[in-house]
C-alpha cells in the first residue's frame, strides 16, 4: 500500500504476462526513444521515418508527438514553464507505460528543459536513448513550418523555445544529430542512425538471456514448452528484413493465383494460375493471350491481385499478395519486358504469338502473412514506394539447391542436428521430408 498525491491505498498492481513474455512474443526489448531540439529542426520527420523503418524491420513501435498529445491528454496545459513541466511528466509516464508493453516509444517534443528530460530518464534508465537534433536556430528559423518563429519575432507569442525563452541541450545524450559540412543528413539518414544504435545495443531482439537458448539439456524436463523453444531458435536465426524478403521472394517466384473481377458474373471475382516474372521494381509482368477468360476481366477492369507462396503445399509458410492495376506496357519498353520475362521463363517462345501482350501490375500495396498457425514473420504490409526500394537478396537463388542437398544426402544430420540443438526428439513425416517434432503433450487449445 501508498500514499500518491491525494489518493491513499493505491497498491501496484502485477500482471500475470510479464515483460519478459512480452519480449519473447515481440523480440525486441522495449524502451524510450526521447527525440529533442528546438521547433524546426525536424524532430516528427525523424519520429515518423524511424517509425516507417522499424516497422519494414518487423519491430513494433508508437510515435508520441508531443503537438498531437497536446489535442488529448494535455490540451488543458499551456507554455508557462510549470504547465511544460506537467506536459513532459505526463509524457513520460506515458512512455514508460509504452515500453514496459514491449514496444520502442519514440516521444517526439522540444522538451527545452533540461531537468524535465532528466526526470524522464530516472523513469526507466537504462532504456532511455535521447537523440538531440543539434541544428542552429536560423536553420530552424528559416524552415518555420509553423510559422511560429515569425510570430514570435513580432511579440505575438510570449515564451517561445529559442527566442525569449531557452532551449538547454543535452549534456550526455546517446546520439546527436547535427549538419555536416553545412549539410542536414536526410530523414533516412537520421532514421538510419538510431536504428543502428538500437541495433548494436540489442533493443531489436529479445534479451538472450532470458531464451529458452540458455537452458541445458539436462534442465529440459519432460513439460517442456517446445513450441517456445522451437520458436526461440528460428527468432534466433538471421534472418532478412521482412520487406526485403517479400521482395526476394516475388523476384525469384515463377507462378502465382491472379484474381481479377470477372467480366462474366458480374460481381464475383475469378482466379486463374499464371507465370509471371519481376521488373527491376518489383512489378510483377504477365504475358495474357486476348483468348484468356483473365485477359478480358483486366481489360476490362484493370484492378486484380496476384497471391504468391513461398511452398505451395505447406500452409505454414510465407504467403504474398500484391495487390494493383494491370496496365499494358508501353511499346518503347516491350523489349525490356519481353526480355525480362524470357530470363524467367526461357522456353516461353509463346510470348511472340500474335494474340499475347505483356501487362505489368503496378503494385498499390503489397501485403504479406506467415502462414496458417505461425507467427514467426507475423503479418503487415508496405506501400508501392517502400517496396520499390527495397533490395533483392542475391544469395537467395542459392537457398533452395543448398536445402535440397541437405535434404536428399544429410536428412539423417538435419535430424541430429535438430534433436541436439533443442533438446527435442525430432522425425520425419512420411515422404514429405517435412521435418516433425514430437510433442509431449497431447494440444488442449489452438495455442
Amino acid at each position: 500500500m501508498a500514499t500518491m498525491g491525494n489518493s491513499t491505498n493505491i497498491f501496484w498492481h502485477e500482471c500475470p504476462v510479464s515483460k519478459v513474455d512480452r519480449q519473447k512474443l515481440l523480440n525486441q526489448q522495449g524502451c524510450i526513444v526521447w527525440i529533442t531540439g528546438l521547433s524546426g529542426s525536424g524532430k516528427s520527420t525523424l519520429a515518423c521515418s524511424l517509425g516507417r523503418q522499424l516497422h519494414c524491420r518487423g519491430k513494433l513501435s508508437y510515435v508520441l508527438d508531443g503537438d498531437n498529445l497536446r489535442h488529448g491528454l494535455n490540451k488543458n496545459l499551456g507554455f508557462t514553464p510549470e504547465d511544460r513541466t506537467e506536459n513532459i511528466r505526463r509524457v513520460g509516464e506515458v512512455a514508460k507505460l509504452f515500453a514496459d508493453a514491449g514496444l520502442i516509444c519514440i516521444a517526439s517534443l522540444i522538451s527545452p528543459y533540461r531537468k524535465d528530460r532528466d526526470a524522464c530518464r530516472a523513469l526507466l534508465p537504462e532504456k532511455f536513448i535521447e537523440v538531440f537534433l543539434n541544428m542552429p536556430l536560423e536553420l530552424c528559423e528559416g524552415r518555420d513550418p509553423k510559422g511560429l518563429y515569425k510570430l514570435a519575432r513580432a511579440g505575438k507569442i510570449k515564451g517561445f523555445t529559442g527566442i525569449d525563452d531557452p532551449y538547454e541541450p543535452p549534456l550526455n545524450c546517446e546520439i546527436e544529430i547535427r549538419q555536416e559540412d553545412g549539410n542536414c543528413p536526410t530523414p533516412n539518414e537520421m532514421a538510419g542512425q538510431v536504428v543502428s544504435y538500437l541495433e548494436d545495443k540489442g533493443y531489436l531482439e529479445a534479451q538472450a538471456s532470458l531464451s529458452p537458448l540458455n537452458q541445458n539439456a539436462s534442465d529440459v524436463k519432460d513439460e517442456v514448452d517446445v513450441f517456445q523453444l522451437i520458436q526461440a531458435h528460428q527468432e534466433k536465426a538471421a534472418r532478412l528484413p521482412p520487406i526485403e524478403e517479400i521482395r526476394t521472394l516475388l523476384h525469384y517466384s515463377l507462378r502465382g493465383v491472379l484474381s481479377t473481377f470477372s467480366l462474366k458474373y458480374a460481381g464475383y471475382p475469378s482466379g486463374s494460375m499464371v507465370d509471371f516474372a519481376c521488373d527491376a521494381y518489383g512489378s510483377p509482368l504477365l504475358a495474357v493471350s486476348s483468348l484468356a477468360v483473365h485477359t478480358k476481366d483486366l481489360l476490362a477492369n484493370p484492378k486484380c491481385s496476384l497471391l504468391v507462396a513461398r511452398d505451395p503445399e505447406d500452409r505454414t509458410d510465407l504467403v504474398i499478395i500484391v495487390h494493383g492495376d494491370a496496365i499494358p506496357v508501353n511499346e518503347s519498353d516491350k523489349e525490356a519486358i519481353r526480355t525480362a520475362y524470357l530470363t524467367r521463363h526461357p522456353d516461353a517462345f509463346w510470348v511472340d504469338f500474335g494474340d499475347f501482350q505483356f501487362l505489368r501490375i503496378e503494385p498499390k500495396v503489397v501485403r504479406y502473412v506467415s502462414g496458417v498457425a505461425t507467427a514467426l514473420l507475423g503479418s503487415g504490409e508496405f506501400s508501392n514506394d517502400e517496396f520499390r526500394t527495397a533490395r533483392v537478396d542475391p544469395i537467395y537463388q542459392f537457398s533452395k539447391p543448398i536445402a535440397s542437398h541437405m535434404n536428399k544426402d544429410h536428412a539423417e544430420d538435419t535430424r541430429l542436428i535438430v534433436q541436439h540443438s533443442t533438446s527435442v526428439p525430432a522425425g520425419y513425416e512420411g515422404k514429405s521430408m517435412k521435418l516433425r517434432i514430437p510433442f509431449t503433450r497431447r494440444a488442449a487449445d489452438r495455442k
